[in-house]
């Protein structure tokens, strides 16, 4: 349009209006060899993963001031219906601008809009769904009114890849999502990473790392594209150890997570004490509990019965480990649980015998011994240990054994004639009881 205003004023009117420029105008590079496509209706075409190479001018007004804006239209025919990129971005070489993307449909209707990707790049890119054969128009405007530059603008498949970053440990999913295409994957390094080459789902080579690079051919309206994305494979930390219990000195392994509930006197303190004997992949832990918090490789925490009768305390120890998957919590949980009797049986499953140890803590003082007798009175205590066992859904008594004594500690219980199922064995000594649960197979 500029070009052809001075041209006309030249050939016809003389001198125009404004300071003379036809010559350095007509032959500025600065005016692309797409004008006069300053409104639609001189739009041209652009075609399906088409680049051109466009610029964004200064416009003369009448007063020979250039503080105008140039537009540029551009006619995209969709070969097929899918989902297209419209995108500009810098020429190598040349001036910068500041770009505003805007898609309309045939009937001006306006579609999407973008103008800065992101706060560092002053470019644009939209993506959008359209219908194939529809004609789309497209309008380019220049955001800075004393600024000229250059652009490319380009349309092709939107093919962003969908998925995580970091590999780890487990399989993960790698997906475009774009209408009408079909998509085959294939990994750089299967040494590290395969990936599926239909569903996209990438797994990682055990005991490997690295990086790798996964790419997507994408067909769409009967051309081919590709796409990478490059994903760091690691493999998750974790350690090795044991705990001991100040009622259970018996060393039990550390795993990722564990529950433990045990019975104790009302009031009795419980020691736990972690030791970490290796690790893998770790580079730093933490252990929090209340208000500890410790870096090494052993850590201690108590927990305190309630003082009221069969009644229970719960608390977790966290361990944070750093890997390179991030931060992996361990969670070990502990239930402190009031009552006169600890439990412990095994096997647990069971089939034909279960075996039942029946331990009685030490009172934590002398006078938590007295306030436990005092609670008895008025109690019906009978010399004889009895263990029961119900159904855990109907609470339906199965089975009960009665040994006349209290005083032993270790029983075999017969399981003859019971069927495999999920029940609870109560214990009753002195007037406690304890519970624990048995899976008979």
């Amino acid at each position: 349009m500029q070009r052809g205003v001075e041209y006309f004023y030249t050939l016809y009117k003389g001198t125009p209006p404004f300071a003379f420029q036809f010559e350095s105008f007509y032959r500025n590079e600065n005016v692309d060899n797409f004008e006069n496509d300053n409104f639609f209706q001189n739009a041209r075409n652009i075609g399906l993963n088409e680049t051109q190479l466009r610029s964004l001018h200064l416009v003369p007004d009448q007063n020979s001031n250039y503080s105008g804006c140039d537009i540029d239209w551009i006619n995209f025919i969709a070969p097929c219906t899918g989902t297209f990129s419209f995108e500009t971005f810098a020429v190598s070489g040349r001036s910068t601008v500041d770009t505003r993307l805007t898609v309309f449909d045939n009937n001006l209707q306006q579609l999407a809009e973008n103008d800065n990707i992101s706060s560092l790049n002053t470019y644009s890119r939209v993506s959008l769904t359209l219908t194939g054969g529809q004609l789309y128009r497209i309008r380019i405007n220049n955001m800075s009114t004393s600024n000229a530059g250059f652009y490319n603008l380009v349309v092709g498949a939107n093919l962003q890849i969908n998925g995580p970053d970091l590999l780890c440990g487990s399989s993960q999913t790698y997906s475009i999502e774009s209408p009408g295409v079909s998509v085959s994957w294939s990994s750089s390094n299967t040494n590290i990473a395969t990936i599926h080459p239909t569903t996209g789902v990438a797994t990682p080579v055990q005991g490997a790392s690295g990086t790798v690079t996964f790419t997507a051919s994408v067909t769409l309206c009967g051309q081919t594209f590709t796409q990478t994305k490059t994903v760091t494979v690691a493999q998750s930390g974790f350690i090795t150890g044991h705990y001991t219990m100040s009622v259970d000195p018996t060393q039990q392994s550390i795993a990722n997570s564990l529950y433990r509930s045990v019975m104790v006197r009302r009031g009795q303190t419980v020691g736990i004490n972690f030791t970490i004997t290796g690790s893998t992949n770790v580079s730093s832990r933490l252990w929090t509990f209340d208000n500890l918090m410790s870096t090494g490789t052993t850590f201690s925490a108590s927990i305190t019965a309630p003082q009221t009768g069969y009644s229970s305390v719960t608390k977790t120890i966290n361990l944070d480990l750093t890997t390179p998957c991030g931060i992996v919590r361990n969670t070990y949980t502990f239930q402190v649980m009031s009552g006169g009797w600890s439990m412990r049986i095994s096997p647990n499953p069971a089939t034909q015998t279960l075996n039942v140890l029946l331990d009685e803590p030490t009172p934590a003082s002398k006078q938590m011994a007295v306030n436990n007798a005092e609670e008895q009175k008025g109690k019906q205590i009978t010399n004889e240990t009895k263990l029961s066992l119900f159904d855990a859904n109907t609470n339906l008594l199965v089975r009960t054994w009665v040994f006349k004594e209290t005083s032993a500690k270790n029983y075999t219980l017969l399981l003859n004639g019971i069927r495999a199922g999920v029940y609870i064995l109560k214990a009753e000594r002195k007037g406690e009881t304890t519970t624990a649960k048995v899976i008979v197979q």
